[in-house]
């Protein structure tokens, strides 16, 4: 296998780009990110997650959901302090990109309390948008 640095979210064409974020569910009828994973080492901790779809271009053809976690190996008990002081600013974390096969996109959103995507536009490039009219489709009474 030949390393490489692990790039942004990017699709074919790039037509909507944006930012996301996300909160750990607390629920402890829902499995954790390394459940699903199958985490079970000390020293392992998940300090990335990518998830997407590829549509097949058949209609009616269930998307291609994938989703893959990145594992950092950590100098002592699965320890974000002792990681980033291994790692400083600047210097990039060796990881293992491990492909979750089983995971459904039920799983996976229910393994969060919040989940936000914002896209917006390629060629609105760096601009804002500033909502000045909220609407609702189909209308709501």
């Amino acid at each position: 296998m030949t390393e490489y640095i692990q790039d942004k979210a990017k699709t074919a064409y790039g037509d909507w780009r944006g930012t996301s974020s996300a909160d750990v569910s607390m629920m402890s009828n829902i499995k954790s990110m390394e459940e699903l994973a199958g985490i079970h080492e000390d020293n392992e901790l998940i300090i990335g997650i990518g998830a997407g779809w590829t549509a097949s271009g058949q209609l009616g053809a269930r998307p291609d959901f994938r989703v893959y976690v990145y594992v950092a190996d950590t100098p002592e008990e699965a320890n974000m302090t002792a990681l980033l002081k291994k790692y400083p600013e600047g210097e990039n974390v060796p990881v293992k990109e491990v492909q979750l096969h089983d995971i459904t996109p039920e799983q996976f959103a229910l393994a969060f309390t919040q989940f936000d995507v914002q896209l917006r536009s390629r060629f609105l490039g760096d601009r804002d948008l500033r909502v000045i009219q909220l609407g609702d489709h189909p209308k709501q009474d």
